[in-house]
This record gives C-alpha cells, sequence and structure tokens, in this order.
C-alpha cells in the first residue's frame, strides 16, 4: 500500500517502531542515571551521617573528659582545703612557736604537692583530647574523601 508522497504503510510503521524502540532507550537511560544518582546520593548519605556520629563521638569524648578533669580538680581542692584546715587547727593549738612555724612550713609544701599533683592530674584527659584532635586533623587530611594525601593536591 501506498501513502502520499511515495510512503509505504509498510515504512511508516517502521517509523512507529523505530519512535518506541527510542522511547524505550530513553527510558532506561532515563532509568539508569536515576539509579545511579540514587546510588551516589545513598553513599554521600552515608559518609554524612558517618561523619556526624563521629562527630557526635568526638564531642561526648570532649565533655567526658572535662567532667573527669573537673572532678579530679574537686578532690584535689578538697585535699588542699582538708590540709589547710588541719594547718589552721595545729596552728590554733600550738601557738605560734618556732614548731609550729616548721610545721606550717611542712603542712605549706604539702599543698603545694597536692595543687602539683592535681594540676597534672587534671591535664591528663585535657593532653589525651588534644592528641584525638591532632589525630583527626592528620586523618582528614589524608582521608580519601576528605582530603588529598597526594603532594601535588596541597
Amino acid at each position: 500500500m501506498t501513502g502520499g508522497k511515495g510512503r509505504t504503510m509498510a515504512s511508516g510503521e517502521d517509523a512507529g517502531e523505530q519512535s518506541g524502540e527510542a522511547t524505550r532507550r530513553v527510558s532506561v537511560a532515563t532509568k539508569k542515571g536515576f539509579e545511579t544518582e540514587m546510588e551516589a546520593t545513598m553513599k554521600g548519605t552515608d559518609v554524612s551521617t558517618e561523619f556526624y556520629q563521629g562527630a557526635l563521638a568526638f564531642g561526648r569524648d570532649n565533655m567526658d573528659a572535662l567532667v573527669k578533669a573537673n572532678m579530679i580538680m574537686a578532690q584535689g581542692y578538697q585535699e588542699i582545703l582538708g590540709a589547710m584546715i588541719g594547718m589552721a587547727k595545729e596552728t590554733m593549738e600550738d601557738g605560734f612557736g618556732p614548731a609550729a612555724i616548721d610545721r606550717f612550713t611542712t603542712r605549706t609544701s604539702r599543698i603545694s604537692e597536692i595543687y602539683m599533683t592535681m594540676v597534672e592530674s587534671v591535664m591528663e584527659p585535657i593532653g589525651e583530647r588534644f592528641t584525638a584532635i591532632a589525630g583527626v586533623v592528620k586523618e582528614g587530611v589524608e582521608h580519601p574523601k576528605l582530603g588529598h594525601k597526594d603532594p601535588e593536591h596541597h
């Protein structure tokens, strides 16, 4: 059968088939593109979730270190206060003779020792967190998703 201007019905059917095939190909490509985009989005979400959870844990560890440092400091000041009360009590009982001055010197040295031990103990958990911060910074610089280890990219 011949249609207008020399076209046959068969060529019209071929055009319809070609159009259907093109539509199918576009549909498949669109689906593949969507799946690829969704996969990339999910990977990005996983990285974001992992980062967020890590940041929360890091902050929690920092807070725990501060609480620990404050508890150590409170115990240290309590010990210092006890030593000072003991010193005042002895002074009241014994008066201000040469023996009292020796005890006062001894007690003052003891208070200094307590204080220095307290400061060292307080700084331990805080120092550990500074070490952790340095590790995170180093890891971030070398992390393939967050930074570059390659010197050309610095």
